[in-house]
């Protein structure tokens, strides 16, 4: 794997491990928990702890308009930038498939990678700017579609 590649699939796990199980609702988000002050606060802490700019409900900064979302409610995402490459994960709850959201994708542009493994619930696309994985899972709340975008 190359340098760039490699940098950008630690970006990737480093943002997903940070942000998914606050997407996924396996944790209670901080507006359940006091209110919008301590949300505000968890926000800026982990920011500045981690460099990564977090929000809940709505998509986080420099989002790639190109990057087509399912329909659903948006629960929230994360940005964070390394070697000046930026990278992105948002949930969105949604009544979509796997195979809805592949096709979405496919439709704006994105294909698969021929090496790609098939996989339930997985997508992996990419553009020329983009690579993106999706992973759709059920949980208590419905289905969830966590995406993972990272800058080329």
């Amino acid at each position: 794997m190359s340098a760039p590649r490699l940098r950008t699939a630690a970006l990737a796990l480093g943002l997903g491990l940070v942000i998914t199980p606050a997407l996924t609702g396996c944790i209670p988000s901080a507006g359940d928990i006091v209110g919008g002050l301590v949300q505000q606060g968890v926000e800026q802490g982990v920011e500045q702890l981690t460099g990564v700019d977090y929000t809940e409900s709505g998509l986080p900064n420099g989002f790639p308009s190109e990057v087509p979302l399912a329909e659903g409610e948006l629960l929230g995402g994360a940005a964070a930038n390394a070697d000046g490459k930026s990278g992105w994960v948002v949930g969105v709850r949604t009544d979509r498939s796997a195979e809805d959201i592949r096709a979405q994708l496919a439709g704006a542009g994105f294909t698969s990678p021929a090496e790609t493994v098939a996989i339930d619930g997985f997508i992996v696309a990419e553009n020329e700017r983009y690579g993106v994985l999706v992973v759709v899972g059920e949980g208590d709340d419905g289905r969830t579609a966590t995406y993972t975008v990272t800058q080329k």
